[in-house]
């Protein structure tokens, strides 16, 4: 996702002809590859070598992980700016989504005595909050456009599913260069991690429906004038 971006940004700012291919054009591509590559490699090579099921649950999530990772090179190229605002309502969008998942520990860290933990996981959950409404005010005050609240939860994606790894894997490792655990990212079971998801969908739901009020608000003020 980070080379791509950039590639497509250098590019488009180097040539005033050039536009990226349309994402899913280049997923297609990658997915006939992947498809056969991943499930070859992982069932056969090294030890021990994953059964078809696993096998299966890795493919997937690669195939979703580079549609995620194409996504914002279109953007790069055209409109930058856009892209740059689209990710800072990202990362609150991500912050909620990476702190929600720790809701099924609380019981486990207060039987341990980690209310630390807790705090942090409120407090960072309250600053997911508070930026997108900070970045709702940007917004209006500077008449930026509005994104969906679809574009929000991917743009939260890509930052909590594949900034985020990227950067625990080169500065958070003290030079181990590790792969993060899953814990740090998803919910240990399907049902918590589902309500994160949907809770974080209706979040930036209700700040887009939010912004557009006040922005029609506004509108309606500056034409009244």
């Amino acid at each position: 996702m980070v080379l791509y971006t950039a590639a497509s940004w250098i590019l488009a700012r180097l040539f005033a002809n050039y536009r990226p291919s349309e994402w899913w054009r280049v997923w297609a591509v990658c997915a006939v590859v992947l498809l056969v590559g991943v499930p070859a490699i992982t069932m056969t090579v090294n030890k021990p070598t994953l059964p078809v099921g696993h096998a299966a649950l890795v493919t997937l999530v690669t195939l979703l992980g580079v549609g995620l990772a194409l996504g914002p090179s279109g953007l790069a190229a055209d409109r930058p700016g856009e892209l740059l605002w689209l990710v800072a309502d990202g990362i609150g969008v991500a912050l909620m989504m990476l702190n929600l998942i720790h809701i099924e520990k609380v019981r486990r860290w207060l039987a341990r005595g980690g209310i630390w933990w807790v705090r942090m996981m409120v407090v960072s959950l309250a600053v997911g909050v508070v930026w997108l409404f900070v970045v709702t005010g940007l917004r209006l005050w500077l008449r930026r456009r509005i994104p969906s609240a679809g574009a929000m939860f991917v743009a939260g994606l890509c930052i909590a599913y594949l900034l985020m790894p990227l950067v625990h894997h080169l500065v958070g490792t003290d030079g181990y260069y590790y792969i993060s655990d899953s814990d740090n990212f998803f919910a240990q079971s399907w049902g918590f991690q589902a309500v994160a998801w949907l809770v974080t969908a209706a979040t930036a739901t209700g700040v887009t429906w939010v912004r557009g009020r006040l922005a029609r608000r506004h509108a309606s003020k500056g034409g009244a004038a």
